[in-house]
C-alpha cells in the first residue's frame, strides 16, 4: 500500500465514481443530522458546491472535561474514528460481519484489516469470542467519569453488534437451553438487548454533501452528513441526467455527456424527506428546472466553507491506542495492543509525510488533536429516527419505540422494519420477520435495494371469507340445491 492509499476510503469522488459507490451492504436504517429535517418531515433546495465524500468511521467513547459554573467536571463524551483501511478492504470485512455460530474451523479463511488499528482490533476481539477466550457477554471497556451518573460499559459482543435483537430471534441459533443460560449471563452483566445499539463501534459509512441552502444563500457552503439512502437518490438523479442528455445528443462522447449531466454547481435540487412513508419512498431527489444559476448564488458557491478533507481525515492513532488501553477492563485477557497498531502507526506516519505535516501530528500523544469531524463532544452521533407508528423520536437501532411501546425486528442486511406490517392482499397485519400473512397466505420478501428496501409480496394471498360467510356457506348450498330440485 502506498502513502497515497492510506486512509483512501474516506476521499472525494467525481460523480461518475460516485454514481457508482456502495457500501458493500450492512447499512441500517439512515438517519440525518440536517437542521431540515423536523419531526417526521423535511424538504430544502440545495445546490452541490463540491464533489462528495464517502467518510467510513467508527463512532467511539471518551472521558471529556466541561465547565458547570466556573468548576470543571468530567463527563463520557463520544469521537468519531475516520478509517486508514482501504474501502475494497472495509467492504469485504463488512459483508463477512461477526456471527455468533461462527464455526472456529471457519477463521482461517476470514479477510483480515490490513492497517487500521480500530478495524484490527475487532477482527482480533471477534476472533477471541469464536475460540472462546472472551465470552460475548464480557465487559470489555469501562468509561467512568467522576461527575457523571451516565457511565459506560461496553461488552465484547455489543461492541461488534454481535447480540440478537430479542430472544426470538435468537432462536435462529440457539436451542432453548441455551437461550435460558444466556438469559441468565446478560442478566449478570446487566445487558439489556434493546439498548445494545448504544455499545455499537463497528464501522459505517456516511456521504458527506458540501452544499448552498438555495433560500438562505448567505449562509455559504455547508456540510451534509446523509446515510446511504439519499445518496442513492441523488445518484439517481445524475444518471437520470445522462440519459436524458444522451437521448437529446447521441453525437456527444461520455465525457461530454458526463460534464453536461454534473449536477454540481448547474442544478438546483430538492431534498424531501417523509418519514412515514415505507423505506426508499421515505426520501426523494428532485431536479427543480428553470432556477438559474446567478451572480448571487455563485458568490454564495465561493464562499469560504468546510474544509472536507479535515473532517474526513485521520486521527491521532496515538491517542486511540492510549483510550483503548486505558479503558480495557477485561480481567484475564489483555489485547496485542502493539501488534493491532503497529501498521496504524505506520499508516499514519506516511500520512504525515505525504501531506506535509508535521512529525507527531498523528503518530504522538498530543491532547489537542481533533479525531476528524469532531472538534467537540457528539453526544447526538447516537442517530436517532422517527418512529414510524407514533412518530415520536427513538434511538437508531432501538427495537421498541419508547414512547408508545411500538415493536422493531431485526432483518437481514441488518434492516430494521416495524414488525407488524400491514398485508397488500388482505389488509391484515403480518410479521416482517416471518414473511408471511397468516390471514390470507401472501408472503413477502426483501426488495434488491439494499440501501432503500421494501417488501416485495413474491406470493399473492387469497382472501379468507369472515366467519359470518362461512356459516352461510354451510347452509347455503344445501338451501340452493333444494331450489334447483324443484
Amino acid at each position: 500500500m502506498t502513502e497515497q492509499q492510506y486512509g483512501s476510503a474516506n476521499r472525494e469522488m467525481d460523480m461518475e465514481e460516485f454514481a457508482g459507490h456502495d457500501g458493500g451492504g450492512g447499512e441500517r436504517r439512515g438517519s440525518s443530522f440536517l437542521s431540515w429535517k423536523k419531526d417526521d418531515k423535511g424538504t430544502v433546495d440545495v445546490w452541490l458546491t463540491q464533489p462528495p465524500r464517502a467518510v467510513w468511521r467508527h463512532s467511539w467513547h471518551r472521558i471529556t472535561k466541561f465547565k458547570e459554573e466556573g468548576e470543571e467536571k468530567e463527563k463520557v463524551g463520544m469521537f468519531v474514528w475516520n478509517t486508514l483501511e482501504e474501502e475494497s478492504v472495509i467492504k469485504d470485512l463488512r459483508r463477512q460481519g461477526y456471527y455468533y455460530n461462527t464455526n472456529p474451523d471457519d477463521l482461517d479463511s476470514r479477510k483480515e484489516p490490513r492497517v487500521d488499528p480500530f478495524l484490527k482490533f475487532c477482527e482480533w476481539l471477534f476472533r477471541s469470542i469464536v475460540q472462546g477466550a472472551i465470552d460475548w457477554t464480557d465487559p470489555i471497556f469501562k468509561f467512568e467519569a467522576e461527575d457523571s451518573d451516565k457511565n459506560l460499559v461496553i461488552h465484547s459482543g455489543g461492541l461488534l453488534r454481535m447480540y440478537p435483537r430479542n430472544w426470538e430471534e435468537a432462536k435462529k441459533f440457539l436451542d432453548e437451553k441455551e437461550i435460558k443460560a444466556e438469559q441468565k449471563k446478560f442478566k449478570d452483566q446487566n445487558i439489556i438487548l434493546k439498548d445494545a445499539f448504544k455499545e455499537n463501534g463497528t464501522i459505517q459509512l456516511k456521504y458527506m454533501f458540501v452544499v448552498v441552502d438555495h433560500e438562505n444563500l448567505d449562509k455559504g457552503p455547508q456540510v451534509a452528513m446523509e446515510a446511504e439512502a439519499l445518496g442513492t437518490k441523488v445518484k439517481g438523479l445524475y444518471s437520470h441526467r445522462k440519459e436524458k442528455i444522451e437521448a437529446q445528443n447521441k453525437k456527444l462522447s461520455k465525457q461530454e455527456i458526463a460534464a453536461k449531466a454534473n449536477p454540481i454547481r448547474q442544478v438546483c435540487m430538492r431534498w424531501k424527506f417523509d418519514n412515514s412513508k415505507n423505506f426508499s419512498e421515505k426520501y426523494d431527489v428532485i431536479e427543480l428546472d428553470g432556477i438559474e444559476v446567478t451572480d448571487e448564488i455563485k458568490e454564495s458557491f465561493d464562499m469560504e466553507g468546510p474544509d472536507g478533507a479535515a473532517i474526513t481525515g485521520p486521527g491521532n492513532v496515538a491517542l486511540l491506542k492510549q483510550n483503548f488501553e486505558s479503558h480495557w477492563c477485561h480481567e484475564e485477557v489483555n489485547p496485542p495492543w502493539n501488534e493491532i497498531f503497529d501498521e496504524g502507526f505506520k499508516a499514519a506516519a506516511a500520512i504525515e509525510k505525504a501531506r506535509n505535516l508535521k512529525p507527531g501530528t498523528l503518530t504522538e500523544l498530543n491532547t489537542d488533536f481533533h479525531h476528524g469531524a469532531n472538534s467537540k463532544d457528539e453526544e447526538s452521533d447516537v442517530p436517532m429516527v422517527d418512529c414510524e407508528a407514533c412518530k415520536k423520536p427513538m434511538p437508531d437501532d432501538a427495537l421498541e419505540c419508547p414512547h408508545c411501546k411500538a415493536e422493531y425486528v431485526a432483518l437481514e442486511g441488518g434492516i430494521i422494519c416495524l414488525k407488524k406490517q400491514t398485508c397488500t392482499t388482505c389488509k391484515e397485519s403480518w410479521n416482517a420477520d416471518e414473511g408471511k400473512c397468516k390471514h390470507c397466505g401472501a408472503e413477502y420478501a426483501l426488495s434488491d435495494d439494499e440501501d432503500n428496501p421494501g417488501f416485495t409480496q413474491t406470493k399473492a394471498g387469497v382472501i379468507p371469507e369472515k366467519k359470518s360467510e362461512e356459516k352461510k356457506a354451510t347452509d347455503a348450498p344445501r338451501q340452493s340445491r333444494r331450489r334447483l330440485s324443484t
